[in-house]
């Protein structure tokens, strides 16, 4: 998204959550994303983005939800973009 001046949970190429995670080899049941993009490069950003998803009926579902047992967080800044910082959160339970 930073590198492509754009925020969605579908990628530049169209792919979702569910296909990005298959692609890297993970083998799931269950799969969410929680994404924020946001211009403070404060160090109260990450509390700033937690607090959002947590005020966020969807997104503090997906925090929340006992169906996933792991997470990926991803952080970062591009000066070029339109939205500066960009947080990413994968949720995820492997398949058994």
């Amino acid at each position: 998204m930073a590198c492509n001046g754009f925020f969605s949970h579908t990628g530049s190429d169209g792919s979702t959550v569910a296909m990005r995670v298959n692609a890297q080899g993970y083998s799931w049941s269950w799969v969410g994303e929680n994404i924020l993009a946001t211009s403070d490069t404060s160090a109260q950003a990450p509390q700033s983005a937690f607090d959002w998803w947590m005020n966020s009926a969807p997104h503090r579902a997906n925090l929340l939800s006992p169906n996933y047992t792991e997470i990926g967080l991803g952080y970062i800044y591009e000066a070029n973009s339109p939205f500066g910082g960009y947080f990413t959160a994968d949720f995820a339970k492997p398949s058994s």
